[in-house]
């Protein structure tokens, strides 16, 4: 009577192992995607495996078509958040390199505000139909920094930043943006 409840228990134990060793797989896969937090969530966040170093060789690639005011912003932001001075460049063949872009051909599903982020090992695209969208891309892109601290101060002895491999799709579901308080009830 006792070895049946002994094999029982055995099977019992190995479906546990497996079904434990099973999600746990599962785990490590939503837990890339969990890493990535961004505000407002994006409309599409695809995450991959790897990461891309972002560090004082990386080049900032603007296309023809966009003005210096985008760059400079992008650059003054990577410095505050980095201590890093991209060089720019007007060869987008550039390895390594973060590249702003507007499409040639507007995507109707990407409006004006819309944007894909893509990071990868050849570095980082930002794509969008009009600069406000590139805007945006560049807010997402600093969230995906690691947090700086804010009195002015850099972090220190650091050569690179690892940015996770991304492709990151968003368009504002509305045209405003904004929040109602309503004050009788707070």
């Amino acid at each position: 009577m006792l070895i049946p409840i002994l094999q029982y228990k055995k099977k019992g134990f190995f479906s546990i192992a497996v079904l434990l060793l099973l999600s746990a797989t599962g785990w490590a896969q939503r837990d890339i995607a969990h890493q990535i937090n961004i505000i407002p969530q994006p409309a599409s966040l695809k995450a991959g495996q790897g990461s891309f170093s972002l560090n004082n060789n990386t080049a900032l690639f603007l296309s023809a078509d966009l003005d210096n005011q985008t760059s400079s912003f992008l650059a003054k932001m990577l410095r505050e958040h980095t201590g890093f001075s991209l060089p720019l460049t007007k060869t987008s063949q550039a390895k390594k390199a973060i590249s702003l872009f507007l499409n040639k051909t507007k995507e109707q599903e990407s409006g004006k505000e819309g944007y894909t982020l893509v990071v990868d090992h050849n570095g980082i695209s930002i794509r969008a139909n009009y600069a406000n969208g590139l805007f945006y891309g560049i807010q997402t892109l600093l969230q995906l920094l690691p947090p700086y601290p804010r009195e002015g101060k850099l972090i220190n002895n650091v050569s690179k930043i690892d940015i996770p491999f991304a492709e990151i799709t968003d368009d504002p579901r509305f045209e405003w943006r904004g929040v109602m308080l309503d004050v009788s009830r707070h």
